[in-house]
């Protein structure tokens, strides 16, 4: 028997969500686009809750309804909670979905929640000071037939920063130090896997039109902008000519937040770290950054070419600082493995210097 699914949605009293989220209008679209079972989302919400209570009869063990209806769209009963707390002298920032298996198990979970501290009412993902750890005991406690889902992931192929150079996620390993939003590298405690078939967002930044993909659900560090400042018509940007031009200035408002990526929008900005960390290397060894490069003795190049021989070990010294910063000020990308610089025609002296190094 197939089953058509959607196990991990917000209701109206989320941050960003449409003020529709609500069963009766969920059931309607889940059986117009052929969805068989849907996430009520939200449950650890009191008013969300009370809704659930109002709208829902079972229609089978774990399974809900909207009441006095002949549709066939099912729930399941669903919540996400942001866990934000400190382990080992760390900072940790975690969500987490929990399934629960009837509504008086919810309700026993949110009072357990409330008594030790949680205000439900702030959000429908509510934050937390509670580790994973202590919210599975809370729910276990009570109930252990609850399901609980790390609720988002990057895809095994995506890239990562760690110390030793760009890495896809799914080579990462326990103890990698891996590069955070706040510009340190943290050390890898622990690697989770799970299964997803679902829908997958690609994120484009401007710079990097690679991208990401990521499920939908997973955080982005970001800012949400105005998207018609009402100066220009344009987005409100804090940098260049529209702050000369603003008169609104919406942006001095702008803060930073975690955003899922089905809430990001073309115009907003993804925040990325610097890193605040430094190192004593005088010099490193190209194939530690670069994999897959033919090797002969001291010297290096790219596999299947008739690229030039270089040597492998590049010294930290001032002709590399200055190549760095010619690289900066005038550098680009093109290709796979092209790197080009764009000078002025009266800065033939910068020119040779690059050619020089």
């Amino acid at each position: 028997m197939q089953i058509v699914a959607d196990l991990q949605l917000h209701s109206k009293y989320s941050r960003a969500v449409s003020p529709d989220m609500i069963i009766p209008i969920m059931t309607e679209w889940g059986e117009k686009k052929g969805i068989d079972l849907l996430a009520t989302g939200d449950w650890t919400h009191p008013l969300w809750f009370k809704e659930l209570e109002a709208n829902l009869e079972e229609a089978g063990e774990g399974i809900y309804k909207l009441k006095n209806s002949n549709k066939k769209t099912r729930f399941f009963l669903s919540g996400e909670i942001s866990s934000i707390y400190t382990d080992g002298g760390k900072g940790r920032r975690v969500h987490t979905l929990f399934f629960a298996p009837s509504l008086a198990t919810v309700r026993k979970i949110n009072e357990e929640l409330v008594r030790r501290g949680a205000n439900l009412m702030s959000d429908g993902r509510p934050i937390v000071g509670l580790s994973c750890q202590q919210l599975c005991e809370a729910v276990w406690g009570i109930d252990e037939r609850v399901l609980v889902v790390p609720a988002h992931c990057l895809l095994p192929e995506e890239m990562i920063m760690t110390e030793t150079g760009i890495k896809a996620i799914g080579q990462t390993k326990k103890n990698d130090m891996v590069l955070t939003h706040k510009g340190r590298y943290k050390k890898v405690t622990e690697v989770l896997k799970r299964k997803y078939n679902g829908k997958i967002i690609r994120i484009r930044p401007w710079y990097f039109s690679l991208g990401l993909a990521t499920t939908p659900e997973h955080p982005y560090w970001a800012i949400k902008t105005v998207k018609k400042c009402r100066s220009t018509g344009d987005i409100c940007r804090p940098f260049g000519r529209h702050v000369n031009h603003c008169r609104v200035k919406h942006y001095l408002k702008y803060r930073a937040e975690w955003l899922a990526a089905d809430k990001l929008e073309v115009g907003d900005f993804l925040i990325y770290p610097i890193l605040s960390q430094t190192s004593k290397l005088s010099r490193f060894r190209i194939n530690d950054a670069v994999p897959g490069l033919e090797k002969d003795g001291k010297r290096v190049r790219i596999k299947s070419s008739r690229g030039l021989w270089i040597n492998n070990e590049i010294e930290f010294d001032a002709d590399f600082g200055r190549l760095i910063g010619y690289y900066l000020a005038e550098g680009y990308i093109y290709g796979k493995n092209g790197i080009g610089f764009c000078f002025n025609r009266a800065e033939k002296d910068l020119v040779e210097d690059v050619k020089s190094i």
